[in-house]
């Protein structure tokens, strides 16, 4: 199934502590996903690069399992947006959206989209990150 492409940063989402990063700063998170059917996990990388004028946390993330799987973030009023393209081995890639409140460093109720470029959905569903050194 296409979940196996699916790699969120918690997606990045300048995630849990992201609000409190600094340029240039990486911080790595574990995301869990569900959806109907399957529950997976991916470990994103989200650095702060304050992207967007106007907010500075904001930046770009990646999926350490699938490099070729990023896009970028902004937090506004505590709530993560994260937007990019998920490798799916062809020439056109799907796209993977994640909003949801931050409290406490941590993205609890969040809610992710997965489709293709032409709006086709795969997935949609809940999810869950947290910080994880291990996801380095």
């Amino acid at each position: 199934m296409k979940f196996t492409y699916i790699a969120l940063a918690a997606v990045a989402l300048g995630l849990g502590t992201a609000t409190a990063a600094h340029a240039g700063a990486t911080r790595y998170y574990l995301a869990t996903f569900t959806a109907p059917g399957a529950n997976f996990q991916h470990c994103f990388a989200l650095t702060t690069t304050n992207q967007y004028p106007g907010y500075a946390t904001s930046g770009t993330w990646t999926d350490t399992d699938f490099p070729n799987t990023a896009g970028t973030y902004v937090v506004t009023h505590h709530t993560l947006h994260l937007a990019g393209y998920v490798s799916n081995g062809s020439a056109t890639p799907d796209v993977l959206t994640v909003d949801g409140p931050l409290s406490s460093g941590t993205l609890t109720s969040a809610t992710f989209d997965y489709f293709t470029v032409n709006g086709i959905y795969y997935a949609a569903g809940s999810l869950s990150e947290k910080i994880d050194a291990a996801c380095k």
